[in-house]
């Protein structure tokens, strides 16, 4: 079995086990990396200190700690691991698994190498109830006429359940009432052949 084909078995996957394979091995060099992350989408984005911003699929929190040390307050996470939220690395930021967090109205919601984990019914769910104006994804694809993720290192994960092509992502997404705005081309996040990073907004 190459990919999952059940949710119960993605809902089960992203343990201490998965985490401590990605996410501690190299903690260090992944904390600075998501820094960098933050602080060029602070710049690119024009967020501040009173931007609201949920993280969906936060993990055990970099991205969002990035912004919190450039002086951003109104931060959320959002994950379906458990562990992960536990493991949050900065207790300063709300971190849960409910999905009552979507209620709240944010200016940025952020879905870094999240949908690929998840079946559309649930991308669905997300999407459906989100409350927010400006999202922004990043996502392994497949090109066109290929039936597989473009790039290697996307398809050994047995967690990547989903897989389509640029156009077929912005199509999706904005068929729960996006649009496409652009593609991001910064020096940590960046849109390319195997990867699609873009900002889509509420309308």
């Amino acid at each position: 079995m190459k990919y999952f084909k059940e949710q119960k078995q993605l809902n089960n996957y992203f343990n201490k086990e998965y985490f401590n394979s990605i996410n501690f091995i190299d903690y260090e060099q992944r904390r600075k990396k998501y820094q960098r992350s933050a602080q060029e989408l602070y710049q690119f984005l024009n967020i501040n200190s009173d931007t609201s911003i949920l993280d969906y699929g936060c993990a055990i929190g970099f991205l969002l700690n990035g912004f919190y040390e450039l002086g951003v307050r109104n931060l959320k996470g959002y994950d379906i691991s458990k562990w992960a939220i536990k493991n949050n690395i900065n207790k300063q930021i709300e971190c849960t698994d409910n999905i009552d967090i979507f209620k709240i109205s944010y200016d940025y919601a952020f879905a870094m190498d999240v949908f690929e984990h998840m079946f559309d019914n649930q991308i669905s769910l997300a999407l459906g109830s989100l409350n927010v104006f400006n999202l922004i994804v990043r996502l392994p694809v497949k090109l066109i006429n290929q039936n597989d993720f473009h790039l290697q290192v996307s398809r050994n994960d047995p967690s990547h359940v989903n897989c389509k092509t640029k156009g077929e992502w912005i199509d999706y997404i904005e068929s729960f009432g996006y649009s496409f705005s652009n593609t991001l081309n910064l020096t940590s996040t960046y849109d390319a052949p195997g990867c699609f990073v873009g900002q889509f907004i509420k309308v």
